[in-house]
Protein backbone atom coordinates (compact mmCIF):
# COMPACT_ATOMS: atom_id res chain seq x y z
CA UNK A 1 0.00 0.00 0.00
CA UNK A 2 1.06 3.56 -0.68
CA UNK A 3 0.32 6.06 1.77
CA UNK A 4 1.07 10.15 1.88
CA UNK A 5 3.05 10.41 4.41
CA UNK A 6 3.26 14.58 4.83
CA UNK A 7 1.28 17.28 4.91
CA UNK A 8 1.37 18.27 1.27
CA UNK A 9 1.01 15.51 -1.31
CA UNK A 10 4.26 15.39 -2.27
CA UNK A 11 5.98 12.40 -0.36
CA UNK A 12 4.59 9.20 -0.24
CA UNK A 13 5.97 6.15 2.05
CA UNK A 14 5.58 2.46 0.66
CA UNK A 15 3.84 0.68 4.12
CA UNK A 16 5.52 -2.55 5.13
CA UNK A 17 4.32 -5.43 7.56
CA UNK A 18 1.02 -5.98 5.58
CA UNK A 19 -0.24 -2.78 6.35
CA UNK A 20 -3.88 -2.27 4.55
CA UNK A 21 -4.75 1.19 5.94
CA UNK A 22 -3.43 4.95 4.69
CA UNK A 23 -4.83 7.81 7.33
CA UNK A 24 -4.62 11.23 7.63
CA UNK A 25 -5.44 13.14 11.50
CA UNK A 26 -6.26 16.52 12.11
CA UNK A 27 -5.86 18.73 14.98
CA UNK A 28 -5.39 22.17 16.69
CA UNK A 29 -2.90 23.04 19.41
CA UNK A 30 -1.30 26.47 20.14
CA UNK A 31 0.39 26.87 17.03
CA UNK A 32 -2.45 26.28 14.60
CA UNK A 33 -4.46 23.37 12.44
CA UNK A 34 -1.97 20.46 12.18
CA UNK A 35 -2.07 17.58 10.16
CA UNK A 36 -0.17 14.60 10.49
CA UNK A 37 -0.65 11.27 7.45
CA UNK A 38 0.92 7.84 7.26
CA UNK A 39 -0.03 3.87 7.68
CA UNK A 40 -2.09 2.51 9.70
CA UNK A 41 -5.27 3.82 11.47
CA UNK A 42 -4.38 5.29 14.96
CA UNK A 43 -6.22 5.69 17.69
CA UNK A 44 -7.11 9.20 18.45
CA UNK A 45 -8.24 11.68 21.43
CA UNK A 46 -11.51 13.15 21.58
CA UNK A 47 -10.40 16.60 19.98
CA UNK A 48 -8.67 14.70 16.94
CA UNK A 49 -10.18 13.68 13.51
CA UNK A 50 -9.33 10.58 11.94
CA UNK A 51 -9.86 9.53 8.17
CA UNK A 52 -9.09 6.03 7.58
CA UNK A 53 -8.82 4.74 3.82
CA UNK A 54 -7.63 1.32 1.90
CA UNK A 55 -6.35 2.61 -1.49
CA UNK A 56 -3.10 3.77 -2.69
CA UNK A 57 -2.63 7.51 -2.46
CA UNK A 58 -5.85 7.75 -0.59
CA UNK A 59 -5.41 9.94 2.16
CA UNK A 60 -5.77 13.03 0.87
Amino acid sequence: LICYSQMYNEIIKTCENGETTCYSKTWRDHRGTRLEKGCGCPPVKYDMIVKCCKTDRCGN
